[in-house]
């Protein structure tokens, strides 16, 4: 039998960050530091899967360019499959440039990522059987409405992992919430689905998913399954970065259930990996790996 894989259809995309090193002059050139870095929420999730030693597919859309390059080598060095991938001639790799003042604060953000509408319904119905057998198979809203309205409605046996991205596209999922099986979101995308901001009515949504994970930030997160609500607490972590905890969070939760832990047990690899990518200065820790997740693990003396 074939090794049972994670597979995650979503964004791929090159971040880029300028930041000044001075107070900022509007209408000029200021002086400061711009640097590069692979993001993409799918992306992230599926190199902190792939670091964490399971076999990890990527469904994406990237340019025939530099960076779309650059991502598929790094791909290579960390084992995360990316030959299935749309490669397209004319459209660029989608791009995120942040603008952050002298205080590390993000003043702008512009993000263009055009090239994620090839992955569209005829895109996935060319892998239909990729989909089919994989074990746990991740989303993010990033993916075309049309594309998640065809993915959640044609594959009635896969087991569906979905990260709610933003409170501005998490929506794109609300007629579907029944054939999620997990979904990670925040406490604004929980508000947003639910159609109100009273916290008492979180336990609604597990009406209607099997299994809701609502992150908190510094207060830890709610797992809610079959009508019941299960509170953690954050793991103590130096916070450096809060960018791609989330991601990170995700792929700990997804190591817990290919390992056959049961949720409540896999949401503490979540929370340890949230905690370890916290002290990055990059949206995935360079040293993030099964080990490292383990033995943060077994300090927490928990599974």
């Amino acid at each position: 039998m074939s090794q049972p894989y994670v597979l995650i259809i979503g964004g791929t995309n090159m971040d880029v960050f300028g930041q000044a090193t001075q107070s900022l002059v509007y209408g000029e050139s200021n002086i400061g530091t711009i640097t590069t870095a692979y993001g993409g929420v799918g992306r992230n999730i599926a190199e902190n899967c792939a670091r964490l030693n399971l076999k990890t597919i990527l469904l994406s859309a990237l340019g025939a360019d530099a960076y779309g390059h650059q991502i598929r080598n790094h791909a290579q060095t960390i084992n995360l499959n990316m030959e299935h991938c749309v490669i397209s001639d004319t459209h660029p790799t989608a791009t995120y440039l942040s603008v952050l003042d002298e205080n590390n604060d993000l003043l702008l953000g512009i993000n263009a990522m055009d090239v994620l509408d090839l992955l569209d319904v005829p895109f996935i119905q060319n892998h239909r059987s990729l989909i089919e057998n994989a074990h746990v198979c991740v989303l993010d809203t990033n993916l075309p409405q049309a594309t998640l309205d065809y993915l959640l409605t044609h594959f009635k046996n896969t087991r569906f992992f979905v990260d709610g991205v933003s409170s501005s596209k998490v929506i794109k999922i609300k007629p579907h919430l029944h054939a999620i099986d997990t979904l990670k979101i925040n406490k604004n995308e929980a508000q947003v689905l639910m159609g109100t901001p009273n916290d008492a009515n979180f336990l609604r949504l597990a009406q209607k998913v099997r299994h809701v994970v609502i992150t908190f930030g510094k207060d830890g997160a709610l797992l809610i399954k079959q009508g019941k609500s299960y509170p953690f607490a954050a793991y103590a972590s130096q916070i450096v970065n809060t960018t791609g905890a989330g991601d990170a969070f995700l792929a700990g939760l997804i190591y817990g259930i290919m390992h056959d832990y049961n949720y409540q047990a896999s949401m503490h690899f979540a929370l340890a990996s949230a905690a370890i990518t916290l002290k990055s200065k990059q949206s995935i820790h360079p040293e993030f790996s099964e080990t490292l997740l383990l033995k943060t693990i077994k300090e927490q003396a928990y599974v």
